[in-house]
């Protein structure tokens, strides 16, 4: 799928920014979850700003990450776990930064999540979640022979 748009209050579209946080957040995490080491400064470094869902995902794609943006409904019961979803700006300001939660399950209706400077999950009803979420998944995967699935063969 293409990068994940948003319109403007004209009805153009716009990419979907993120902060500089955001962007090392997500990469680190993801990196973390598939012991693939990691290096803000550099990335930072290698992909300077403005961060977008397009940045994220080559810079995902850098770190031989196995990526691809989707667009689902959170109801539909085809999550693929760990992925990263794409919430509502916490400004309605045009040009608001969007913010992403890690989603790591989904048990009896509620999804289990994580949200940056947070070290805790937190859980939410998925109708709940399902009203800050903007629609969009980043689905990640290290490629076979790093990471986890380096454990599973061994």
């Amino acid at each position: 799928m293409s990068e994940p748009i948003r319109l403007d209050a004209e009805g153009r579209k716009q990419a979907m920014p993120f902060a500089p946080e955001m962007f090392v957040w997500t990469l680190q995490c993801a990196c973390q979850l598939h012991r693939v080491p990691f290096a803000g400064d550099i990335v930072l470094r290698q992909f300077p700003p403005p961060y977008s869902a397009a940045s994220l995902l080559q810079a995902m794609q850098s770190l031989d990450m196995k990526s691809r943006w989707s667009k689902v409904e959170l109801t539909s019961g085809k999550l693929k776990f760990p992925c990263f979803a794409v919430l509502q700006p916490a400004s309605e300001e045009e040009g608001a930064p969007n913010t992403l939660a890690l989603l790591v399950k989904q048990e009896e209706g509620q999804l289990v999540y994580f949200e940056p400077g947070s070290p805790q999950p937190k859980q939410a009803p998925v109708e709940e979640f399902a009203g800050r979420f903007e629609g969009h998944l980043l689905q990640f995967a290290p490629p076979k022979g790093k990471g986890v699935e380096e454990e599973r063969t061994a």
